[in-house]
């Protein structure tokens, strides 16, 4: 409960996955968060992953430069037989597509630049 990552710069990272990958957190808040270099490989700059079946709130995602991933700047997904959500989250003021694939209850997703 209530994580913050801010101002982290990753480089020339070479592994497959997400540059971070927060997993079942509440009350999370990533800013100044940025990929550079060669990251050809990585799947997504961010990713938010909910993996147990409960109900998560209070994600605030900006400030992410993540342009030169495979799959998304910044991606929202659950994983596993029973689905958990999300609700009440920002995702605004970033250089990175956002793939949210929870759709949850009063999310806002805004002036993100893909």
């Amino acid at each position: 409960r209530g994580v913050s990552v801010r101002d982290v710069v990753l480089e020339n990272v070479s592994v497959k996955g997400p540059g971070l990958l927060l997993e079942d957190c509440d009350e999370t808040l990533v800013d100044e968060f940025s990929v550079r270099g060669q990251t050809n490989r990585l799947a997504s700059g961010v990713c938010f992953r909910i993996t147990t079946p409960q109900t998560f709130s209070g994600l605030r995602i900006s400030n992410v430069s993540a342009r030169e991933v495979e799959e998304a700047g910044i991606l929202l997904e659950t994983v596993g037989k029973e689905k958990g959500t999300l609700t009440d989250y920002l995702i605004s003021g970033n250089l990175a597509r956002v793939t949210d694939r929870i759709q949850g209850a009063r999310g806002t997703m805004t002036n993100n630049l893909p």
